[in-house]
């Protein structure tokens, strides 16, 4: 049996809720598959195990004011045990540099393809926002660029944990998320189980509702770029989650940009709703479930805009491919959250990080 300990700050956020709660729901797959687990373990029983896992956002309070002093806190665990850091940030670009030289594992919920790009510095710390700002000009009204990676023999530390698609995206999603914050390890949290079959009569053809607002303009941009462009056949300002998920439900397409990262929970609210996802191109980036193959479980458009019109042009016009497309990306959905070899699935990934 392997032992593991997790440190974690449980359900304060999306992607914290999303990382701990698999971990709640398949626990007897992963006791099936050898490993004993326990959630944050008193202090001086931290690194009396094989593996110890911390998730990035249990140091999220102390990481600006005390950094250094987290820095040889978890030097100090890599001394005693095998140290697995899950970086739980939004997006593929942004990483947590500094603990490299600490931990034997550093595992993101997505990953870049070309982890060298790691070795260099990026505007706004993601690919995209650097694209927009050597592409189209694009500033933020302050630089942001978190440290990169110094020693490449590091990039070999990286491996891809599992990224925010074990949530519930149903109409209550925001109350449960309030009950997993009140009861941080509980798995009372549901996962999705209402799906919509594509073929459903649908009276819309496009759906863009998105929030346009960012701090930071090169996250922004490729939203309020978007958000003009279907102006006068579909509007982005965001409406009542009920009449939201009615919207998405009664669309044939439904529009998904990226925003602090690549993925967004609109796109597991698409898969459900059996509407067809229509993405920025994810090709430079690998994640788990890998539920965005291109062409088949979704549609990319370019980063530069060029061919959205024509994407969409071609997906009304090809109502089989189309209902295909949103057929197998649910299928692929509900196979990694709720079908009856989830667990399996999810114990198999846990595992990778420890081969």
């Amino acid at each position: 049996m392997i032992r593991v300990h997790i440190l974690t700050a449980g359900a304060t956020s999306p992607n914290g809720t999303a990382f701990i709660l698999p971990i709640l729901k398949f626990k007897n797959n992963l006791l099936n598959s050898g490993f004993d687990i326990k959630i944050n373990p008193r202090k001086q029983e931290i690194t009396d195990c094989d593996y110890l896992i911390i998730e990035s956002k249990f140091y999220k309070q102390g990481w600006n004011q005390k950094r250094q002093q987290v820095l040889s806190e978890i030097e100090d665990f890599s001394q005693k045990t095998i140290v697995i850091w899950c970086d739980q940030s939004d997006s593929t670009g942004t990483i947590s540099a500094e603990v490299l030289p600490f931990v034997q594992t550093y595992a993101k919920a997505q990953l870049l393809v070309d982890k060298d790009i790691y070795l260099s510095p990026m505007y706004g710390s993601r690919i995209y926002t650097d694209y927009y700002h050597k592409n189209f000009s694009v500033t933020d009204e302050e630089y942001y660029c978190e440290p990169t990676v110094r020693n490449k023999n590091h990039l070999k530390k990286f491996k891809i944990s599992w990224n925010s698609a074990f949530l519930n995206f149903g109409k209550f999603q925001p109350y449960w998320l309030l009950l997993a914050k009140r009861l941080p390890f509980s798995n009372c949290v549901p996962f999705s189980r209402k799906a919509l079959p594509s073929f459903s009569n649908r009276v819309q053809d496009i759906s863009v509702r998105m929030g346009t607002n960012h701090k930071r303009e090169t996250v922004a941009f490729q939203r309020k770029q978007i958000a003009s462009m279907f102006e006068s056949k579909a509007k982005a300002k965001k409406i009542s989650r009920k009449n939201y998920l009615n919207e998405v439900a009664n669309s044939k397409i439904c529009i998904s940009p990226f925003g602090y990262g690549e993925i967004t929970l609109k796109d597991f609210e698409v898969f459900l709703s059996g509407s067809v996802l229509l993405k920025p191109s994810m090709r430079h980036m690998r994640t788990w479930p890998d539920l965005f193959i291109e062409d088949e479980t979704y549609v990319s458009h370019d980063w530069n805009f060029t061919n959205i019109a024509e994407k969409i042009e071609w997906l009304l016009a090809n109502e089989a491919s189309r209902l295909n497309i949103a057929d197998l990306g649910q299928k692929l959905f509900i196979e990694h959250t709720i079908g009856k070899s989830a667990g399996d699935k999810f114990a198999a990934q846990f595992s990778s990080l420890f081969n």
